[in-house]
C-alpha cells in the first residue's frame, strides 16, 4: 500500500524504497551504526581483534650449561632482590648509605631493611634464608652489620660537616682578626690612638674565639677520622660478608643448574640418565664374556 502526503499543490502518492548507501547493498541505518561504534569504542569491523597468548621460546642446542648456570645465579639474586624491595622494609635506607657502600649481593638483599621495624627486618631475613638456605645466626650478622655500617657512614658524614663548619668559622676569624690589625694600623698612621686602640681591643676579643674555635676544629677532626677509620672497618667486615653471600648463592645456582641439567636429560633420553658410550661398551663386553 502506497501512502498518501501532503502535497504543496494537494496531495500525492509517494513509494517508499529503502535507503541504501553509495555502494548499494548496506542500509543506511547499519552504516551510521558503524560510524558511532568507531568514534565511541574504537570499532572497526576491518580489524581483527587482539589475540591473546603467550610466546614460547625454544632453549638452543649450542647453550652452554655455563650459560645457563650464569643465568640461574643472576636471577636468583634478582629474585631475592625483588622480594625484599616488595617487603615493607624497602624504601627505608633513605639516603643514609652515601658513595654507593653496599654493592654487590650483601647490599641486594639487606641494603632495604636498614632502618626498617623488626618484623619487616624478620620477614625479610625468612625469605632470604628460604631463598638461598642460609642460616639465621648468619642472617642476623648481615642484618646487624647492615645496620652498623648504616649508621657509622651516618657518623661520618655528620663529623665531617661538623669539621667543615667549624673550620670554616675559624677562617673567618682569621680573616676578620688580619683586617682589625690592619685598620688599627691605619688609624694609628693617622694619628687617631683612640679609633686604633677600639680596633685593637675588639681584636683581642676575636683572638680569644679564633682559638677556641681552631681547638673545637681540632676536636671535629679527630671525631672525623676516628669515624672514617671505623666505616674502614665496617667496609672490610661487608665485604667479607658479601664474598660470603655471593658464594652462597653461587651453591644454590649450582644446584639448580645441575638439577636442570638431570631433568633436561631425562626429558630428552627418557626416564633414565644417559649412559656413558665407555661404559655402554664395558658392559657390552662383560655381558659377552658371561654368556661365553
Amino acid at each position: 500500500v502506497w501512502p498518501i502526503v501532503p502535497y504543496s499543490r494537494g496531495l500525492a502518492v509517494v513509494r517508499r524504497r529503502p535507503l541504501l548507501s553509495s555502494c548499494g547493498m548496506v542500509p543506511l541505518r547499519a552504516l551510521v551504526v558503524m560510524a558511532v561504534l568507531v568514534c565511541v569504542a574504537g570499532f572497526s569491523p576491518l580489524k581483527a581483534p587482539p589475540r591473546r597468548g603467550r610466546c614460547l621460546t625454544t632453549r638452543r642446542a649450542s647453550d652452554d650449561p655455563m650459560r645457563r648456570l650464569g643465568r640461574i645465579i643472576k636471577d636468583k639474586s634478582s629474585n631475592a632482590g625483588d622480594m625484599l624491595s616488595s617487603s615493607p622494609a624497602s624504601g627505608a635506607v633513605g639516603g643514609a648509605l652515601v658513595g654507593g657502600m653496599l654493592l654487590g649481593p650483601f647490599g641486594a638483599l639487606f641494603g632495604s631493611q636498614i632502618g626498617a621495624d623488626l618484623a619487616a627486618k624478620k620477614q625479610a631475613e625468612r625469605a632470604v634464608g628460604e631463598q638461598f638456605g642460609l642460616p639465621r645466626e648468619v642472617l642476623e650478622q648481615a642484618s646487624t652489620l647492615a645496620e652498623s655500617l648504616s649508621s657509622a657512614q651516618e657518623a661520618l658524614q655528620a663529623s665531617e660537616m661538623a669539621y667543615n663548619s667549624i673550620r670554616s668559622r675559624a677562617l673567618s676569624l682569621e680573616t676578620k682578626s688580619s683586617g682589625l690589625q690592619d685598620q688599627a694600623r691605619e688609624l694609628l698612621e693617622a694619628g687617631d690612638e683612640e679609633g686604633a686602640r677600639g680596633k685593637l681591643t675588639t681584636r683581642v676579643v676575636v683572638e680569644q674565639e679564633l682559638k677556641d674555635a681552631v681547638a673545637e676544629a681540632s676536636k671535629a677532626r679527630q671525631r672525623r677520622d676516628q669515624n672514617t677509620q671505623f666505616v674502614e672497618l665496617m667496609r672490610r667486615q661487608v665485604q667479607d660478608m658479601d664474598e660470603m653471600l655471593a658464594r652462597a648463592m653461587a651453591a644454590k645456582g649450582m644446584g639448580d643448574a645441575a638439577a636442570a641439567v638431570a631433568s633436561m636429560e631425562q626429558q630428552q633420553f627418557g626416564t633414565q640418565p644417559a649412559v656413558d658410550p665407555l661404559e655402554a661398551k664395558f658392559r657390552a663386553m662383560e655381558q659377552s664374556k658371561d654368556d661365553k
